[in-house]
């Protein structure tokens, strides 16, 4: 019992450890769990918990295993070790508390509090008269019949089937007060989170992120898409060969108008242009503009204010709208790809010409422009394809142009640019589901999340009336 590495060690193995130790397979995929998921133990959790988290400990199923494989396969077999050495060194072997488990584990990480109705309250019992006779954990008292026992950084309540962890022994005390009171977190408030999501999942998460709008978003909380959001609902699945993480916000009602959310509603995905490891697509570009400026506007009317009155100089300056002239030249879709160098973009336009003279007038008058906000030194130079580039002390600070009925923009390297700006716009991805969507290969996301082995990974996200959901797929090894 020394040093992190055993504090609040019993929440960790039960949470964590014992599912990252795996087994053999015993339950079918979309098999029904014989207990209600979490339901008695939801009630040991505060009512106004931020987070809240059902996890399935059911150590037979296959999504465990499937979970241990794609950790050992991707390189990340080292937190399943972590894990298990933590639960040694607490003194409760896998072997010996696996039969406890089978049933949903409530966890409320916030707080730190957990709670499951293990399989058998006999052996329950048992392991901790052991731990209690090898010092690892002291008897703390009894409240409400249940057996209070105190170890470093964690105090374990124990009654009948019931093993209730938390932080600290007032901790667990009030949650057996709360759950004897009926005055705890309860199922109608999680299903409500994670309504439409798959039940059958390793973990569903159900998040408040009211009382964190009223703490920390101060002017963003104004924006009434942002200040209508009352849940998050979230869903892990592993399978054999892919993981998914099911999404859900619910932003309250069927007040918000068209304009005040951020992707336009219905399922409609748009075409993605290039093979960039790692692209986005969107179908209405304009749409996100407006919305953007929208909710500046409303989170920080200041600088906003202060934006305008630039604008209204740059406009001068350039004699031109450029806002005005460029947005109202775009078509909807958009691609977004990132390369070594930078973000890169390319809109369709159904005013190309249009475009192409406010980018004319933008590229002969830019230099001047910026040199009397205090960035000398700037020249344009002309590129392929009817393409600029803003060009300073050889360090080239952004590529436009209009190109192959597309405007194309970003600060990434010139070719690639050129490259996006020449292809030619693909079928639309038949896995999105959404007006965005994203996906990364292997390549890139071996070299931005240091993964070995992972597959290729695929996000989309679609807006309601109320509710927004999305997608992200992973390919396992």
């Amino acid at each position: 019992m020394r040093g992190l590495a055993l504090r609040f060690r019993l929440l960790a193995a039960l949470a964590v450890t014992l599912a990252c130790a795996g087994c053999e397979s015993a339950q079918v995929a979309g098999e029904a769990p014989a207990i209600p998921p979490g339901v008695e133990a939801l009630g040991y959790l505060p009512a106004d918990s931020e987070v809240v988290a059902i996890v399935d400990t059911d150590l037979a199923g296959r999504q465990w295993k499937a979970a241990r494989a794609a950790l050992t396969a991707t390189g990340l077999e080292r937190l399943a070790d972590d894990a298990l050495t933590t639960l040694e060194e607490a003194g409760l072997a896998t072997d010996a508390a696996r039969p406890l488990l089978g049933n949903r584990m409530a966890v409320a990480p916030v707080e730190g509090l957990a709670a499951v109705v293990t399989l058998d309250p006999d052996l329950l019992g048992r392991l901790a008269e052991e731990q209690a006779r090898a010092g690892v954990l002291r008897v703390a008292g009894e409240h409400r019949g249940a057996q209070l026992l105190r170890g470093e950084g964690a105090t374990v309540a124990v009654r009948g089937p019931l093993l209730l962890l938390g932080r600290t022994t007032r901790a667990v005390r009030d949650a057996l007060d709360r759950q004897a009171a009926s005055e705890g977190y309860t199922p109608q408030t999680f299903s409500a989170a994670v309504a439409g999501l798959p039940a059958r999942s390793l973990v569903r998460v159900a998040v408040d992120p009211r009382p964190w709008l009223q703490r920390s978003a101060r002017g963003w909380r104004d924006v009434p898409w942002i200040g209508a959001a009352r849940s998050v609902g979230m869903a892990v699945h592993v399978g054999a060969r892919e993981a998914t993480v099911h999404l859900r916000a619910d932003t309250g009602g069927d007040a918000l108008s068209q304009d005040e959310v951020p992707l336009p509603r219905g399922a409609v995905a748009a075409p993605a242009v290039g093979r960039a490891g790692t692209t986005a697509a969107l179908i209405d570009l304009p749409h996100l503009i407006r919305f953007a400026y929208a909710a500046a506007f409303t989170a920080a009317p200041a600088k906003v204010a202060s934006a305008e009155l630039a604008g209204v100089i740059l406009r001068g300056r350039l004699r031109l709208d450029p806002a005005r002239s460029l947005v109202g030249a775009l078509a909807g879709p958009a691609t977004v790809t990132l390369d070594r160098g930078g973000i890169l973009m390319r809109a369709e336009l159904k005013d190309a010409p249009k475009a192409e003279k406010a980018i004319g007038r933008i590229s002969a008058r830019l230099p001047r422009v910026l040199a009397a906000v205090g960035v000398p030194g700037v020249e344009m130079r002309s590129l392929p394809r009817a393409m600029k580039a803003a060009v300073r002390q050889s360090e080239v600070l952004a590529v436009f142009g209009v190109a192959n009925g597309a405007l194309v923009a970003g600060s990434g390297r010139p070719a690639a640019l050129a490259e996006l700006a020449d292809a030619t716009p693909g079928p639309v991805w038949d896995w999105a589901k959404g007006p965005f969507a994203l996906r990364m290969t292997p390549g890139a996301i071996k070299d931005r999340f240091d993964v070995e082995d992972i597959g290729e990974a695929r996000l989309w996200l679609r807006a309601g009336p109320r509710i927004v959901r999305g997608e992200l797929r992973v390919q396992l090894p």
